[in-house]
């Protein structure tokens, strides 16, 4: 959906003639089987999600996605229907509005001129079956987040990449800042004599965001990502 606001207070304030706002809808399809919890994803290429690149033909695994259209679509969530039927086959049942994401050049990326991309994202939960579209595909929630998978006991990721790589940013902090890291850290992590909580898993990707220990911190800063940032939180060598 692309709403262009002509003479609104916000672009009279600004000195913009015209604002232009992109509304996306966002499906996390997820489901449980034999206790692997795993969410749908959709092959696409990069240039299809709006990420700018030399390989923007190269395809990627991501959340079935697309835009609101303000003509057709009564309801958002009557939108958000018709763009997973598209991209994987299912018929949705009950969804519920997850987070709203709104942060300008989020998408884009800092410096690059282009709409305010607003995203709203849907929880839904369903049951696995085989009939999903050609490019759809269920995978498992831990082979993204392997430090949350404590099935086995402690995930070895944690000791052999992220500790390291989170201590090193603590000790690159400026002195009045260590501390603080060093709290938030021990916390999140069960580090310290802290014991681990099941319910802080947003609290630890948002410090290994943070501590640019994921590709998308690196995006959104507008830097070059090194291929390392998501091997080493994907627990990899």
């Amino acid at each position: 959906m692309v709403l262009a606001q002509e003479g609104s207070a916000g672009a009279q304030k600004s000195g913009t003639a015209t604002s232009t706002i992109v509304v996306d809808l966002i499906a996390v399809i997820t489901t449980v089987t034999e206790e692997i919890p795993r969410v749908l994803t959709v092959r696409r290429t990069r240039r299809s999600m709006g990420m700018a690149s030399g390989e923007d033909e190269v395809r990627v695994d991501a959340l079935p996605f697309g835009p609101l259209d303000p003509a057709g679509d009564r309801t958002l969530e009557l939108g958000l229907r018709g763009w997973v039927r598209e991209q994987t086959g299912l018929e949705l049942g009950y969804v519920e509005q997850l987070y709203t994401f709104g942060d300008r050049q989020r998408v884009s990326g800092p410096g690059i001129e282009g709409p305010h991309e607003i995203s709203i994202a849907y929880l839904a939960l369903v049951q696995e079956g085989p009939s999903v579209g050609r490019e759809a595909r269920w995978q498992p929630w831990y082979a993204c987040f392997p430090w949350e998978d404590w099935r086995e006991g402690r995930p070895p990721v944690l000791d052999r990449v992220l500790v390291p790589a989170l201590e090193a940013w603590i000790e690159a902090a400026e002195e009045a800042l260590v501390r603080q890291r060093r709290e938030r850290v021990d916390i999140a992590f069960g580090l310290g004599g802290a014991p681990w909580d099941g319910d802080r898993v947003l609290d630890r990707y948002e410090l290994l965001y943070e501590s640019g220990l994921v590709q998308e911190a690196h995006r959104d800063r507008g830097e070059e990502v090194p291929p390392a940032a998501e091997e080493r939180a994907q627990g990899q060598p």
